[in-house]
């Protein structure tokens, strides 16, 4: 799931659950108020965490094309040495 789609889904979730609901479930229920306020409290987190997960493939993707790029070169560089080698 990328990030706009989970921002979604944590957006709707707390339209479904405004603070209107809240207040009413504490009145009656304050174990569910708790339940709904760490739910929230969950979701937010979880995005943070998909957001920084997506950051870091990012940045390894990018890791592994330097990497690669700089293991092409140094390919290049071994079979020209052999070439040379050869010649001489």
């Amino acid at each position: 799931m990328d990030t706009a789609a989970a921002r979604k889904q944590c957006e709707a979730a707390a339209i479904m659950i405004d603070d209107e609901v809240v207040r009413l479930v504490a009145r009656y229920s304050p174990a569910a108020a708790e339940s709904i306020a760490t739910l929230v409290a969950t979701l937010a987190a979880a995005l943070e965490a998909l957001e920084e997960a997506q950051e870091t493939q990012r940045l390894a993707d990018e890791a592994i094309g330097h990497a690669s790029i700089a293991l092409g070169e140094r390919a290049r560089e071994v079979e020209l040495l052999k070439r040379e080698r050869d010649e001489a």
